[in-house]
């Protein structure tokens, strides 16, 4: 096995995802973030013109994106919220939970891009919430259809340098009562 196939395998035993496991929801079913490794096992076919610095960080922003991602999806239990919504109220346990994680992995990189997904993105679903409550069926929708192996795969994929999907596409713009 080379050394870019043994770091492939590294990410993918660490990239495991648990959510909903025996219809309990906690924090512990996201990847443990003290064990992820240091490098990424960028793909060749992924890599950018400007080398592995660019890179590296590209796949931090995406690997950032898809963990906080899996942090919302968490707070939403489906069987409870199957009408298009979520509650809120989890979010002022959960948030320093997935803060706290992410500041875990901006230490880790050396580098605060971890920190940021997650800030923004939990802005982006309160703000969603509150200003266009109408946009949030689509966005549970888009986050009920992430089982743990989709989100195993995003993760993989964004470890590798891949593009991935982002999932507020076209759920950002503002609606005409706000403009």
């Amino acid at each position: 096995m080379n050394a870019h196939t043994g770091l492939l395998e590294q990410w993918r035993k660490v990239l495991v995802f648990n959510i909903g496991a025996d219809e309990v929801w906690s924090f512990d079913q996201l990847p443990d973030v003290q064990r992820l490794p240091l490098r990424f096992p960028i793909d060749p076919v992924h890599s950018s013109k400007y080398g592995y610095r660019e890179d590296y960080f590209f796949a931090l922003n995406s690997l950032g994106h898809v963990l906080t991602i899996a942090a919302i999806r968490l707070i939403r239990d489906p069987a409870k919220e199957n009408d298009g919504s979520i509650d809120l109220c989890p979010i002022g346990g959960w948030f320093p939970d997935t803060l706290k994680a992410a500041r875990t992995l901006d230490k880790h990189y050396l580098t605060d891009i971890f920190s940021e997904c997650c800030s923004s993105a939990f802005g982006i679903v309160v703000e969603m919430a509150l200003c266009a409550p109408g946009r949030l069926p689509v966005l549970c929708s888009r986050l009920d259809a992430l089982d743990n192996t989709a989100l195993h795969k995003l993760a993989m994929d964004a470890v590798q340098g891949a593009v991935i999907p982002w999932l507020f596409e076209d759920l950002l713009e503002l609606p005409a009562v706000a403009k």
